[in-house]
């Protein structure tokens, strides 16, 4: 199976690459590194906000803005595909020694109208 190139790259406020792909039909794909997410359910369960850290930031009946060519785009759904520690990263606080960090690799589907 051939892979799709990114149709749009965003960065994060902390400069971490999102990569957006176009799986057509509707269905785009981000995928990133990220210390962690944010999201919110509706009452069945279902993603109704997601949150990369440091962004973007995406919510149902939101405008998706992330394909120039598609600019309208309306997000119907957000479900994530993949949440699997990347690496381990230890940060220096004065107080406590070393504290471990993990990175996450994230990849989100978002269905659009």
């Amino acid at each position: 199976m051939k892979m799709k190139k990114p149709t749009n790259t965003v960065s994060s406020r902390y400069g971490d690459r999102r990569y957006i792909t176009n799986q057509g039909g509707g269905c785009y794909t981000i995928e990133g590194a990220t210390h962690y997410i944010r999201q919110e359910k509706d009452t069945n369960g279902n993603l109704t906000m997601f949150d990369f850290d440091g962004g973007p930031c995406f919510f149902v009946g939101e405008k998706f803005g992330c394909d120039p060519y598609n600019a309208d785009a309306v997000i119907e759904s957000i479900i994530v595909d993949n949440y699997v520690p990347l690496e381990k990263k230890y940060i220096s606080i004065v107080d406590n020694g070393e504290k471990t960090t993990t990175v996450y690799n994230v990849k989100i589907s978002i269905t659009v109208e």
